[in-house]
């Protein structure tokens, strides 16, 4: 049995703009060797397919007939969507009916024949074994040479081979294809170290150039100290960052780190890999260092668990809460009269609404800089540049696209003064006067949301740690909320959830703490146990009435028991009632 402990700390590059540079040439070069599996990988799904078609007649005609009702389903939607724009509300398009209908109609006409495609396909992939081994033989030779082409140091190329296996794989059993990936400046790169570890003595001893640990100078301090009124310390890590040059020396990235009193390094585990993980915001670096460390153990020790159950129902209602308004993101419920609540209070939302103001005034500027610069773009004025200048490369695209997109926009600025300004002075203070206000807005609205978003996932940390501390057994609702935030459903027609509800949904992301609980419980060893959020609403917790219809009201009468119920706290009364009773059936089959 392995047992993982992974670390993870805020960072600040050091270096300045050459360590930049540094870190952007390796995230460019991950970036064009994603891009080149994506390649590879879409022209084996072609080859696949290709083979499948040529060994079953019957699927060769089915794969005829829904690519045409692909192109039906296409020009359906396309119809739709310009009676739409004509009248400038789904619900006052006089044909809006009718298009629903036949969307519908084609969608489940496809749904056959994709039903009749699967029977087909087992007998095709017997026939087109050899064709098929053959695609996969030449894609993994593709890779091999692809993860060749660009010069990486091997951990650099590892860390993207990984994610593409990983991301290949869940394509697979979702039908999903992979996307190329447009740089911004985002990545991760990571130092693996070899399969019997790192020890954190000998790295703090410097005996390894993968990773090394030194006390940081008063200058690199500035205005903080090395030691923490906390415990914690500030140290200066050192993470190998590519090959070893001609002249031996090895290339290097510094980062001001503080480790926590509260998050030591283990120092009986092996070091095994670090990962060093870059977010751009509003133009700005946020870096991030993760340790993770692993042992192969016996077995891990018995833990005892805390007595109680729990149910929790998750959701993203707007609610008054004692007069102000929270976003109600969970409600949590141990079978007593004591029910708790996960909000997300008024002040929190402000943060969210003024990002959501300032991002609608971003695009309006936008729009009026775009409308503005577009003639000024023409071919004309285009064809005196070269053809291998970037500035017209994303003037070309600025053309093409349908929307204003402030970071194009943006990138279009910073090229025009890296070209040299080739459409003159003015044109370049105009963009620069945008650009400074631009980049203004943005900064404001992404500091906005940031801190919403730490807030919430604290929060949720919290919510989940609390949880696995007081209860053993604890039982969540199983609902797929990806599929509630779609426009249309399965067979085309429109989802009932509001643009309001759509939002609060993102707002609230109860998925992330669904993850949180399951990630606490998964380490603290508790029983965690998925409960359909069918009848959980409907049914009553106390007498197990089952009312009929929708449940639209927060708060309702029983009518069996007469009982008033808040439908949250009824909803996670009955997703650990349901949760107890099955778990208590299996014990009762399993010693029978």
């Amino acid at each position: 049995m392995k047992k993982v402990v992974v670390r993870a700390f805020g960072a600040r590059l050091r270096g300045g703009s050459e360590a930049e540079q540094l870190a952007t040439s390796v995230f460019l070069q991950q970036n064009r060797l994603w891009n080149k599996l994506v390649e590879i990988e879409k022209e084996n799904r072609l080859a696949y397919r290709s083979a499948l078609v040529q060994s079953d007649e019957e699927l060769s005609l089915l794969t005829e007939r829904l690519a045409a009702e692909d192109a039906t389903i296409e020009a359906i939607v396309l119809a739709r969507n310009a009676a739409r724009a004509k009248a400038r509300s789904k619900k006052n398009a006089d044909d809006a009916i009718s298009h629903a209908q036949a969307l519908k109609s084609a969608t489940a006409r496809r749904k056959e024949i994709y039903t009749l495609m699967k029977a087909c396909r087992e007998r095709a992939k017997a026939a087109a074994k050899p064709l098929i081994e053959a695609a996969e033989l030449e894609r993994r030779q593709q890779v091999k040479e692809a993860a060749s082409l660009f010069p990486m140091w091997w951990c650099h190329s590892e860390t993207v081979l990984k994610k593409y296996d990983l991301a290949r794989g869940k394509a697979m059993r979702t039908g999903a294809e992979l996307r190329f990936h447009r740089f911004d400046g985002n990545g991760s790169m990571g130092a693996r170290f070899s399969s019997e570890g790192g020890m954190i003595d000998r790295i703090r001893a410097g005996k390894t150039d993968i990773l090394q640990f030194r006390e940081p100078t008063p200058d690199e301090l500035g205005r903080m100290s090395a030691l923490k009124a906390d415990g914690g310390r500030r140290v200066i890590v050192r993470v190998r960052a590519g090959n070893k040059a001609d002249d031996g020396t090895i290339p290097f990235l510094e980062f001001l780190v503080t480790m926590h009193a509260e998050r030591d390094l283990p120092e009986d585990m092996p070091l095994k890999t670090v990962t060093l993980r870059r977010d751009m915001f509003a133009g700005r670096p946020d870096w991030k260092i993760v340790l993770t460390f692993s042992a192969e153990v016996e077995s891990l020790p018995e833990v005892e668990l805390p007595a109680g159950a729990v149910g929790v129902d998750f959701g993203w209602r707007l609610v008054n809460d004692e007069g102000v308004r929270a976003l109600r993101v969970a409600t949590i419920s141990d079978g007593s009269n004591c029910v708790q609540h996960v909000l997300l209070g008024d002040d929190w939302l402000q943060r969210m609404e003024r990002s959501d103001r300032l991002r609608s005034t971003l695009q309006e500027i936008t729009n009026k800089f775009a409308a503005a610069s577009l003639p000024l773009l023409d071919e004309e004025n285009l064809k005196k540049l070269s053809d291998d200048e970037w500035f017209k490369v994303l003037a070309g695209k600025a053309r093409r696209a349908k929307n204003a997109y402030p970071g194009l926009w943006m990138d279009i600025c910073r090229a025009h003064e890296s070209a040299g300004q080739p459409l003159g002075a003015e044109i370049a203070e105009m963009m620069n006067a945008w650009n400074r206000e631009a980049n203004h807005i943005m900064t404001q609205a992404v500091h906005s949301k940031r801190k919403a978003l730490d807030h919430r996932k604290h929060l949720y940390r919290n919510v989940a740690a609390r949880l696995v501390r007081d209860f053993g057994h604890i039982a969540v609702e199983d609902a797929d909320f990806s599929k509630m935030a779609l426009l249309e459903t399965s067979d085309g027609t429109e989802n009932e959830l509001t643009l309001t509800s759509r939002r609060n949904r993102t707002w609230a992301s109860p998925s992330e703490l669904r993850l949180a609980i399951a990630q606490a419980a998964k380490r603290e060893q508790r029983e965690l146990v998925d409960v359909p959020a069918a009848r959980t609403t409907s049914d009553c917790s106390a007498c197990g009435h089952a009312h009929a219809g929708a449940m639209t009201d927060l708060v309702f009468v029983c009518q069996g028991c007469s009982k008033v119920w808040d439908q949250d706290e009824n909803a996670a009364n009955n997703i650990r009632n349901f949760s107890l009773k099955t778990r208590n059936s299996s014990l009762e089959s399993s010693s029978s």
